[in-house]
This record gives C-alpha cells, sequence and structure tokens, in this order.
C-alpha cells in the first residue's frame, strides 16, 4: 500500500487535476456556442443544426421551422461576421445560459433583376450597394443574446433577430423605400429616439434623462416667452402712460371702467346708455390723431393686462377706425370736401 507520504501526492494531484479540469468542464456551453456562431459564419446549416438541441425553441420556431430560416438565411447572405469578445455563464433551472454582446454584420444578396430602378437618379439611391451588378444591403447591428444551452446543445436563443431574409431583402425592391429607411435609420442613431428603444438598460435610462431635460428645457423657453410677453405688455403701458397726462376720470383705468359699464348696460338690454368714449371723440375733433392712437394703444395694452379679450378687440377697432378717419380728413383737405369724418359708432 502507499505510505504516508504517497497517499498526500496523490491527493494533493487530484485536487490540482480536478481544478485543471474544472474550467474545461465550465467551456462546454461556451464551446457549443461557439461552434453556433462558426456555422453561421462559414455559412454551413448543417453545422448549425449540429448545434441544435431536439427541443429547440426560439422566436416562435422550432427546431424545423429554425433549420428551414437557416437554409433560408444561407440563400441571400452574402458576407456574414457574428461573433462576441466575451460570454459570460449562469446556472439557471432550465439549464446554463450563455450571454454576451455579440456583433453582426452582414450583407443580404439581390439580384439585379430583382430591383426596379428606372432613371438615373433613382439609381444613384443605390448606387453605394451595387456590388458585381447586384444590390445588397448592409446591415450592422449589436445584440445582447442569451441561448440556454441544455445537455451540451442549444434549447434556445433570447435577443437575436430572426427577420425573413427574403423579407427583408425584397422590401429595399423600390430605392424610395430604401431612401425611407435612411431616413428612419438617421432618427435612431439619434441618443434620445435610439435610446427610447434600446435594449440596453443604460441608452434606456440615458434616453429618459434626455427626454426629461429637453421637456424641462421647453417648460423653460414657454415660461420665459410668457414672461417676457407680460413684461412687453407692462413696459408698453407704461411707457404710453407716461407720455400723456389724462384730464381728470380719462386715465385708463377710469376709461375700462367706464367702458365696462357701458357694455354691461348694452347687455342688459338698455337703450339709454352713458358713452364711454368721449375723450378718444375729442381727441379725432380736434384732428389729434396720433394722441387718439396712443390712447387707443394704450387701452389695448391695459385690456389686455386685465385679461379682457373683448376690450381689446374693442380698441382694436377703434385704433384702425382712428387711421380711417384721419385718411379721411387727408382726403377731405386734398379735394376740399366738406364734412368728411363720419360720426363713431
Amino acid at each position: 500500500m502507499f505510505s504516508k507520504r504517497g497517499k498526500t501526492l496523490i491527493a494533493l494531484v487530484s485536487v490540482i487535476l480536478g481544478i485543471l479540469g474544472q474550467p474545461a468542464l465550465a467551456s462546454q456551453e461556451t464551446d457549443i456556442v461557439r461552434r453556433f456562431t462558426a456555422g453561421f459564419v462559414k455559412g454551413d446549416a448543417s453545422d448549425v443544426l449540429a448545434t441544435i438541441h431536439p427541443d429547440f425553441e426560439a422566436g416562435g420556431m422550432d427546431r424545423n421551422a429554425f433549420f428551414d430560416w437557416v437554409v433560408r438565411w444561407f440563400e441571400w447572405c452574402d458576407d456574414y461576421h457574428f461573433e462576441a469578445a466575451e460570454l459570460c455563464e449562469t446556472r439557471a433551472e432550465t439549464g446554463t445560459l450563455v450571454s454576451g454582446d455579440f456583433q453582426r454584420n452582414w450583407l443580404l444578396g439581390m439580384e439585379a433583376s430583382d430591383t426596379s430602378i428606372e432613371g438615373a437618379e433613382e439609381r444613384e439611391i443605390l448606387g453605394s450597394l451595387e456590388e458585381e451588378g447586384g444590390a445588397v444591403q448592409s446591415i450592422d447591428r449589436t445584440e445582447n443574446i442569451t441561448f440556454t444551452i441544455v445537455d451540451g446543445l442549444v434549447a434556445g436563443i433570447e435577443g437575436m433577430t430572426l427577420s425573413d431574409p427574403k423579407g427583408s431583402v425584397m422590401g429595399m425592391r423600390d430605392p424610395r423605400v430604401r431612401k425611407l429607411g435612411e431616413f428612419f435609420s438617421g432618427l435612431d442613431d439619434l441618443p434620445v429616439i435610439g435610446g427610447l428603444f434600446s435594449s440596453s438598460e443604460t441608452a434606456f435610462s440615458g434616453a429618459i434623462k434626455s427626454l426629461v431635460m429637453i421637456a424641462m428645457l421647453i417648460a423653460a423657453v414657454f415660461g420665459g416667452w410668457v414672461w417676457l410677453g407680460t413684461m412687453v405688455t407692462n413696459l408698453r403701458l407704461s411707457g404710453v402712460m407716461a407720455k400723456h397726462s389724462f384730464p381728470e376720470g380719462t386715465s385708463y383705468q377710469h376709461q375700462h371702467t367706464a367702458y365696462t359699464e357701458h357694455r354691461e348696460q348694452l347687455q342688459s338690454g338698455q337703450k339709454e346708455c352713458r358713452r364711454h368714449d368721449f375723450y378718444l371723440r375729442q381727441l379725432i375733433d380736434e384732428g389729434r390723431f396720433e394722441d387718439a392712437r396712443d390712447y387707443a394703444r394704450g387701452m389695448i395694452a391695459y385690456c389686455v393686462k386685465a385679461r379682457d379679450a373683448k376690450g381689446s378687440s374693442t380698441y382694436g377697432a377703434y385704433l384702425k377706425r382712428v387711421d380711417e378717419l384721419e385718411h379721411a380728413r387727408e382726403y377731405a383737405q386734398e379735394h376740399r370736401v366738406d364734412n368728411p369724418e363720419p360720426e363713431i359708432k
């Protein structure tokens, strides 16, 4: 039998072999994923199928449907790159999950006869995608893909685009469709829009923050616009008021009060109502049209500040009427017409 030292040596060797053998055992799941991607790169449907579990299911496809999709893919794929820089494994009840960020670049072929291009201008649209007489659709995508490994084979895939390659290519038949697609792809490159529809939590969080900042900026601009409008109205009102020294009872406040009472009397059905525009009429009668315009503008500003839309509209009509009366007087003076001024109603 072994000596005590021999037993210790055997135990030590066993431990070392166990430690060395563990990574090899743990990498079997990763190896099957690399074989799966290598089959895609080589365009060999048999190599891909050899890595698929009999109970495979992904994207609504079973094993046979997935194999048919792979065959169709290789019929239309001219060149392909499919790999992950780093893979990680986690244990789950359904099996081992192998995931990573995979870089996928491929060219989906399209025969020249499949395109419907008329005119030199439309041909330029697909000019960058012409290769040996045939057009191709170039796609570059990074996807976080998770493979479920059961019994050393791929039993499920999550995160991998399984679109119909022929359908994608035939969608490019009309050059205008491609032009529209490039437009939306350009929108997707924007951090906010692209991030909102990204599967990456980091990109999505960044997009949400950007969206909140944009909303706050819009709110700040709108608030500043309202504040600026209020300030301009107040300055306009104060400027007009400072320009005039009105007789007693003709200030904007008194005028607005008189106008409001006059309007309420008319609404109540009274036939004899005290006029409220005597000061404005006096300015016109004296030929002080510029002062009358300033007074009307001041009343408009006062009504805006008082949030009296109807009053603002009324004195806007007064302002227009003052211009008409001034033009009428000038015309009368030029043509010596007597009493050209119509009555203010």
